[in-house]
């Protein structure tokens, strides 16, 4: 997944690819097949790293100083901010109100979405009902820890 204009990635679901749109600040839902990156081994990257805090704008404002140099403010709500690499594919930094500390982690299609989640499986991970999002494959570690892979 990579920019497209003004939109950034944010997921792969079965409906396509969701990217946020920086024009409007909403997401939208891209259905055109995405293409793979022709990595070896393991298809899954870490993609974003979602942290719970307590005061979006407080927590805005501290980590888009801190990142200042690396990273860029790309969307902001009431209750959300989404940071991504100024130099281009990284690990995006998700921060909400919401209490979802997690980890997403990225494929390139759905059918390296669905071998992850399968060698993910084999590994001691399990796949958890997520009513906020259907759509996106959540999923706890060993110990519970959730993390989604889209």
């Amino acid at each position: 997944m990579g920019r497209i204009g003004n939109r950034h990635p944010l997921c792969i679901t079965d409906l396509g690819e969701i990217f946020l749109d920086l024009s409007s600040d909403e997401m939208m839902i891209v259905s055109e097949k995405p293409t793979s990156m022709g990595r070896r081994g393991s298809m899954v990257r870490l993609g974003s790293i979602v942290m719970h805090v307590s005061e979006i704008g407080r927590a805005a404002e501290f980590w888009g100083r801190a990142l200042e140099s690396q990273y860029e403010l790309v969307h902001r709500d009431h209750n959300s901010a989404t940071f991504f690499p100024k130099d281009g594919p990284g690990v995006v930094l998700q921060l909400t109100e919401r209490n979802q500390m997690h980890l997403d982690l990225n494929t390139d299609s759905l059918e390296e979405n669905a071998a992850e989640i399968k060698r993910l499986e084999s590994l001691g991970a399990r796949r958890v009902d997520w009513p906020y999002r259907p759509d996106v494959p959540v999923m706890a570690d060993p110990d519970g820890n959730l993390f989604c892979v889209c």
